[in-house]
């Protein structure tokens, strides 16, 4: 199956969800509206999976198991609407973990269609022989759909699924050693996680210079909006101390920065002198003080307009090799 056959098959699987969803959520309705108008009682196992609705549900999916074998032994489509109604709410507490996850690209909604189809592969694999909670399941379904699209779909350069799994764990490793105020040990890190030192060096620079906080994507002026600067990231005001001297927390922070720092000089060096003023007086690298464009303009001779022509030109260079930087520091 090729890429976009798979592409296709994903949008289908999306709008079938959607649609199912939809459905359901009128068919809740028409339930409630029944429930007022009978006293009966109905059993869970017994009827049509629309009368098995006629119970009340909260959030405690205690009919998952009879909508399950409705569905997949009787192909009860009104079942499979109910169970993804039902299970919503599991699917929205996880993904609002990850609506801001590494201020990823994705909108909510793209992450409770991809939920969603997590949640369908739980229902079409449980196996609901055994005795097992389908929502544990199913927690297990909606997250793995949701942070391989993230990987996939959510960065301007897309991240292997693997790099991306690795992320998670140091990353839960560290939140818990700060919740319990432990200092972390590199190496029991690395031991307890089962990952050579040099992967873990490698989800570091990923996490550093590929997942940065949104302080670096800041606009450069209201001018020129389309210009971040987390397209020429400028380490030169970070981390120091009141003599002015760098202050780190590891010597594998310091190594990093000065790694990045030496390609940020070659790609400075790389554009031609008239490039190069405006780009370090604009963003005040190498000890210059950050100017406007009219004041380099006055400067240079030209206009404002040109100025922002030239530092258009010169991030458009420096982004094509920000992003070969990036892609080094995955491979």
């Amino acid at each position: 199956m090729n890429h976009m056959e798979v592409a296709n098959r994903k949008e289908s699987n999306r709008r079938k969800t959607k649609a199912s969803l939809n459905n359901s959520m009128r068919g809740e309705v028409n339930s409630k509206m029944s429930m007022e108008n009978t006293k009966s009682t109905v059993s869970p196992v017994s009827g049509s999976a629309h009368n098995l609705l006629m119970r009340k549900h909260s959030n405690d999916y205690q009919h998952n198991l009879e909508y399950l074998k409705k569905y997949r032994l009787e192909n009860d489509e009104s079942a499979l609407e109910w169970l993804i109604f039902n299970n919503t709410n599991l699917v929205h507490k996880i993904i609002g973990r990850y609506t801001k996850f590494y201020h990823h690209k994705l909108d909510y909604d793209d992450l409770f269609s991809v939920g969603l189809e997590g949640l369908m592969k739980a229902i079409e694999k449980f196996d609901f022989t055994y005795d097992n909670n389908f929502s544990t399941y199913a927690t297990y379904w909606v997250k793995q759909a949701v942070t391989r699209t993230i990987a996939d779909e959510g960065f301007t350069i897309r991240i292997p699924v693997h790099m991306f799994e690795s992320i998670n764990q140091v990353m839960r490793y560290e939140q818990k050693a700060d919740q319990g105020n432990e200092p972390i040990d590199v190496s029991n890190l690395c031991g307890e996680l089962n990952i050579p030192m040099e992967k873990y060096e490698a989800v570091k620079r990923v996490q550093t210079y590929m997942l940065k906080p949104t302080s670096l994507n800041g606009f450069v002026s209201k001018e020129d909006e389309d210009t971040e600067l987390q397209d020429l990231i400028s380490n030169e005001n970070e981390l120091l101390t009141e003599g002015g001297s760098r202050m780190y927390d590891n010597p594998e922070k310091k190594a990093m920065d000065e790694d990045l720092k030496a390609y940020m000089d070659k790609m400075i060096l790389s554009l031609n002198p008239r490039e190069q003023f405006v780009i370090t007086h604009r963003f005040g690298l190498n000890g210059a003080e950050k100017k406007t464009l009219e004041e380099i303009g006055a400067i240079e001779g030209v206009t404002r307009e040109r100025i922002r022509q030239i530092e258009a030109k010169a991030m458009r260079k420096l982004r094509t090799l920000l992003i070969r930087y990036k892609e080094y520091l995955i491979n």
